[in-house]
């Protein structure tokens, strides 16, 4: 075993010295071993996911495949992500998926898909996929969730892939399409709000009268091919003009299903003012327009599925469909500051494609009061990354001039000099949560106005929130709240296990009423209490407690049950 592996070793140092790549004789001349061994020996290399090869002529030539780490690249999609052995066990998850399931990686890790109590992974469609996947058939599923009184959409990709030592797993890539489905849902529903979702939705919508003339389009039309309304509506629209003569011959050869069922489906691929081709699922259909004959197009791109797709042939199945399927704008950045490689969400936000960007300094996107900063953080990286940030805000500047607030996430990979990076826009982001502090500020003065004591804990029982009159009456302040102040030390020792069995109730969903205690305030006196108490979940896990306590002495008596 020893030697089998020394001579997988050997083949790939050999590879490392010819980037351009070898074929088999050139291998088995090399390292002195008959070329039906190096066969075998690439086959298990190529299945591993670190060679990749082409074919030249009659013959194959193999180079070592270019790869991002695994665990780097998890930091980095929105996309929950789960990998499975052949028993069905999760051996990595990404912190999307953590961060869902409110739970630590040693909690999730090594436990079987069935046992993490999660509808997106104990649902039947998934549970009956798992076993075509795991002998090599992929997977697309659309699940709806109920969480939280609402309804959720995923869009679940089941990939199978295979592991060094040969044996096959499954990674799961869970996409949130809410937004899309309840778009369209929307649409179904109530036509008469057409003004407001036509521009809201992602897909690219045309109306055309029964000539082909374009009627209206929406926001995303103009902004994914890059024309303006003007240039579309003129009078002597002509397709050739605008890269469209395939997709109008298509329509011509589809045009009697159409008329007969007022809809038709197709796949094909438009191409930008620029040049750039995107494949789209068109969907067509007869409408009334204005009190006309028109014919509405949805046109969905699927480029980011085609880019993935065509990866998982071509190469390394893992590290492909992370980094294409990111919907986060991504980019490795060579020690030089220029961009080696770039994702699809990085052409969504900066409208550049990753062709283009390939090879251009990173700084032609950043303001120019931020460059100086970061082009410093960028060399301090390379000298000890513990020295520079790994997130900050910074400004980037599309080609329209546009100016965006951005997050960056960023990360040195293992065993190079260059670094990984995620670009979040974050303008909305700022917006609600300037909003929430708002609302939040408002709800915590309310609660401090309130006549008795209010608290809130976390899921393990720490004090997270005490109003005025709780730090009053308990004696305790934010400062012994930040020091980890729990539950227990405000009971005496003989009141913890009823304490204990009542918090238990409450994680169990149940409400506690009427439940007389002695609370133990801080300077060591007793406070006679009757304790009112509500669980709070958050993603459908229990996440803390929330209540109030009334003083049980006949002067305060008087105040009412509340219901928080």
């Amino acid at each position: 075993m020893v030697e089998y592996e020394n001579i997988l070793s050997q083949i790939k140092e050999l590879l490392k010295d010819h980037p351009k790549g070898l074929n088999i004789r050139s291998i088995s001349k090399e390292i002195n071993i008959n070329r039906m061994s190096v066969a075998k020996y690439l086959e298990v290399l190529t299945a591993r996911g670190m060679v990749d090869y082409r074919v030249v002529g009659n013959s194959k030539i193999f180079s070592l495949a270019q790869q991002v780490p695994l665990s780097t690249l998890f930091k980095f999609s929105s996309n929950l992500i789960v990998v499975l052995n052949q028993h069905l066990q999760i051996i990595q998850v990404n912190d999307a998926f953590l961060k869902y399931a409110n739970a630590s990686k040693q909690e999730i890790i090594n436990s079987k898909l069935v046992e993490t109590g999660l509808d997106i992974t104990n649902d039947t469609k998934i549970l009956s996929a798992v076993s075509d996947v795991l002998r090599g058939n992929e997977k697309n599923i659309e699940l709806d969730i109920i969480g939280d009184g609402e309804k959720y959409f995923y869009n679940v990709n089941l990939t199978p892939i295979v592991f060094e030592d040969l044996t096959p797993g499954i990674i799961l890539f869970y996409e949130d399409i809410t937004t899309r489905k309840n778009t369209e849902i929307a649409l179904n529903k109530n036509k008469e709000k057409y003004e407001t979702l036509f521009n809201c939705v992602n897909d690219a919508i045309v109306i055309t009268d029964l000539k082909g003339n374009f009627l209206e389009i929406n926001d995303t039309f103009i902004d994914r091919f890059g024309y303006s309304r003007e240039e579309l509506l003129i009078s002597d629209f002509r397709p050739e003009n605008f890269h469209l003569m395939e997709f109008y011959k298509k329509i011509k050869i589809l045009s009697n299903e159409l008329f007969e069922t007022g809809s038709v489906f197709f796949e094909t691929t438009l191409i930008t003012k620029n040049g750039i081709s995107i494949p789209h699922e068109i969907s067509c259909r007869l409408i009334n327009f204005m009190g006309e004959k028109a014919i509405l197009f949805i046109g969905h791109d699927t480029h980011e599925r085609s880019k993935a797709d065509d990866t998982l042939k071509d190469s390394e199945i893992t590290y492909r469909t992370i980094f294409e399927n990111n919907r986060i704008a991504t980019i490795v950045v060579d020690e030089d500051a220029s961009i080696i490689l770039a994702n699809t969400g990085w052409e969504y936000l900066t409208g550049i494609s990753k062709e283009e960007s390939t090879g251009r300094s990173f700084t032609e996107f950043i303001h120019h009061n931020d460059i100086e900063q970061m082009l410093k953080y960028h060399q301090i990286r390379r000298v000890d990354q513990n020295l520079a940030p790994n997130n900050y805000e910074f400004r980037l500047i599309n080609p329209m001039g546009e100016v965006y607030e951005c997050l960056l996430n960023i990360n040195m990979i293992p065993g190079t000099r260059n670094s990984i990076a995620s670009i979040t826009d974050i303008r909305e982001y700022k917006y609600t949560i300037e909003n929430f502090e708002n609302n939040e500020k408002v709800h915590r003065e309310f609660l401090d106005g309130l006549p008795v004591p209010v608290f809130e804990t976390g899921a393990y029982g720490n004090i997270t929130y005490f109003n005025r009159n709780a730090m009053e009456k308990t004696g305790y302040d934010n400062e012994d709240i930040l020091k980890g102040l729990h539950f227990r030390q405000l009971l005496k020792q003989d009141k913890h296990d009823l304490a204990v069995t009542n918090r238990k109730k409450i994680v169990e969903g149940s409400k506690i009423k009427d439940l007389k205690l002695t609370v133990l305030k801080k300077d060591g006196t007793d406070l006679p209490m009757i304790l009112y108490s509500t669980p709070v979940y958050k993603n459908n896990k229990f996440s803390g407690t929330r209540g109030y306590i009334i003083d049980d002495t006949p002067e305060d008596m008087t105040i009412q049950k509340m219901d928080l």
